[in-house]
C-alpha cells in the first residue's frame, strides 16, 4: 500500500511538472502528430496528464483503483492526441476528455463477471435490454423476439446468441462498485456519436455522406434514405418497401445491408 501511494504521489509530482499548452501549440502539434511525429503525440499527452488523474478520480469506488483508473485515461488520452483535428473548433481539453472517460468507462465495465463479454456484444445488449424494458413498460407485456429482432434488424439466432452471451452478466438496473450507489447502465461508454467534435462541422459530415450516397444505386440510394428517413418524410418498414418495390420484406433487408456496407467503405475512404 505504502508503495503504491508513493508511485501515485511521484506520478502527480511528475505530471505537474509538464507545462500546459496554449491552444496555438495544441494546433501546432496536432499538425505534426498528422505528419507522423511520435514526439508531437508524446508532448500532447504528457501536456494533459493532469486532466488524467483529474478525471480518474472520479471514478474511484467503481471496481478499478486509481492507479489502474489513470492507465486506462492514459491510453484515451493517446487516442485523442492521435484523432485531434483542431479545424473541427474543440479545444483538446474538451475532445480528450471524451476519450478518457471512453477509456475508462470500459475497463470498469469489462471487470468482474462482464470481462468474458465482447465490448461490441456488450453494448448491443444494452442498447436491447433498454429497449426491452421501455417496452415492457408502454405495453405492460415483454416484447416478442422477432419483434426485437426487427427492431435491431437482426436474425432470432443472433439475437439469441447476444442475450445468451451475457446470461451471467449483471443487469442493468443493478448497483455495482464499493459505493454501492452507482448502476451498470451509468458505466456503458457514450455512443461514438457524442463525441465532442462530432457536431462541430454537421456541414461536412453531410457532404460526406451525401457524396457517399450517390455511389449507391438508386433502389440502395432510396432504401437507405426511407429506412433512415435522410428526407425528412419520416421512416419505412421492411415490409412497407418490400410492398413498394414487390419483393420480400427479406429481400429489402438484404439490399439494405449491401448499401450500409457500401456506403461505410465510401465513408472510411473519404475520411
Amino acid at each position: 500500500m505504502v508503495n503504491k501511494t508513493s508511485n501515485l504521489d511521484r506520478y502527480y509530482k511528475e505530471a505537474g511538472e509538464y507545462p500546459l499548452l496554449s491552444k496555438e501549440q495544441e494546433n501546432l502539434l496536432s499538425s505534426r502528430v498528422r505528419d507522423g511525429d511520435e514526439e508531437a503525440v508524446k508532448e500532447l499527452v504528457q501536456s494533459n496528464l493532469r486532466l488524467v488523474v483529474k478525471i480518474a478520480q472520479d471514478f474511484q469506488g467503481r471496481g478499478l483503483d486509481l492507479q489502474d483508473l489513470i492507465s486506462e485515461g492514459n491510453i484515451g488520452l493517446c487516442t485523442a492526441a492521435r484523432k485531434f483535428n483542431p479545424d473541427k473548433g474543440a479545444k483538446f481539453s474538451y475532445y480528450s476528455s471524451f476519450w478518457i472517460r471512453q477509456n475508462i468507462l470500459r475497463a470498469i465495465a469489462n471487470t468482474g463477471r462482464l470481462i468474458r463479454v465482447p465490448v461490441c456484444t456488450l453494448d448491443k445488449y444494452f442498447k436491447i435490454s433498454s429497449f426491452i424494458s421501455n417496452y415492457k413498460k408502454e405495453h405492460n407485456r415483454k416484447p416478442s423476439n422477432s419483434l426485437v429482432a426487427r427492431e435491431f434488424n437482426l436474425s432470432k439466432k443472433r439475437l439469441l446468441q447476444i442475450l445468451e452471451s451475457t446470461d451471467h452478466a449483471i443487469p442493468l438496473d443493478s448497483k455495482v462498485g464499493e459505493d454501492g450507489e452507482t448502476r451498470l447502465h451509468e458505466l456503458i461508454p457514450e455512443e461514438e456519436s457524442s463525441r465532442p467534435d462530432m457536431t462541430l462541422d454537421e456541414r461536412e459530415k453531410k457532404e460526406s455522406i451525401l457524396s457517399a450516397l450517390k455511389k449507391l444505386n438508386s433502389r440502395e440510394r432510396e432504401i437507405i434514405v426511407n429506412r433512415f428517413d435522410l428526407d425528412g418524410k419520416g421512416k419505412k418498414t421492411l415490409e412497407k418497401l418490400g410492398e413498394e418495390y414487390n419483393v420480400t420484406r427479406e429481400r429489402v433487408r438484404q439490399i439494405e445491408n449491401k448499401a450500409l456496407a457500401k456506403l461505410k467503405f465510401n465513408l472510411e475512404k473519404s475520411l
